[in-house]
């Protein structure tokens, strides 16, 4: 497993632990696509029975980017960083192939 895909079930597990099952027609999405987050929130009704659901959203909604994990609790100052955000990572490659092809 690579490390943003490891740093990716963290970042889940982490979410799940945080979000409580109860039984409300409430539910909210958190979904990664892209490296992006998006959080839905949605009202769900059964209008025919168990078998047929409508959602509803009724907001707020938005999407976010992880930025950086840290091991550790918000309080240490000096945590170790397990994963960061670099968005200009392997840049070296792409030079070389818009060089070979101006050239």
């Amino acid at each position: 497993m690579t490390g943003a895909r490891r740093a990716g079930s963290r970042h889940r597990e982490r979410r799940r632990s945080l979000l409580r099952r109860a039984r409300s027609k409430r539910v909210i999405t958190l979904a990664n696509q892209s490296d992006f987050i998006s959080f839905r929130h949605h009202v769900f009704e059964k209008p025919r029975g168990a078998k047929s659901v409508e959602l509803k959203e009724v907001g707020p909604r938005f999407e976010m980017r992880l930025f950086q994990i840290k091991l550790g609790t918000m309080e240490q100052q000096e945590a170790e960083s397990e994963w960061s955000l670099r968005p200009y990572m392997r840049s070296g490659k792409k030079a070389k192939l818009s060089s070979a092809a101006k050239a």
